[in-house]
């Protein structure tokens, strides 16, 4: 169970990470090193790594095609971060393509 957790977790933390990578991307910042020392940008790497941690880690023990249905959820969770970090707009369409999405890891991974 703890990896099944872990194979949520890591795609939660990579966006987590995107929107961090954003953050950096769109605000000003110093040139040289003293840019690539930004605090967002220092963060977002740092959870990266622990996503791809997490993510080797709940791969040795999960199937490999149901850990990679696991993957999808970076889109619903980089529409939700979106909306509450950058203020973006999320229609109606993008939140039906995620209960899709979401309908569809469930039904993948479901042992009828």
């Amino acid at each position: 169970m703890i990896y099944y957790l872990m194979a949520v977790l890591a795609p939660a933390l990579t966006s987590v990470a995107h929107i961090l990578f954003k953050t950096f991307a769109i605000r000003p910042r110093s040139k040289g090193l003293r840019g690539l020392l930004d605090k967002r940008l220092m963060a977002g790497a740092v959870l990266f790594g622990t996503s791809s941690v997490m993510a080797i880690v709940a791969m040795r023990v999960i199937d490999f095609s149901a850990f990679f249905s696991f993957t999808a959820l970076s889109y619903p969770f980089i529409s939700i971060l979106s909306r509450v970090v950058l203020r973006e707009q999320v229609d109606r369409s993008k939140i039906l393509g995620n209960a899709v999405i979401v309908l569809g890891i469930l039904v993948y991974n479901l042992r009828f």
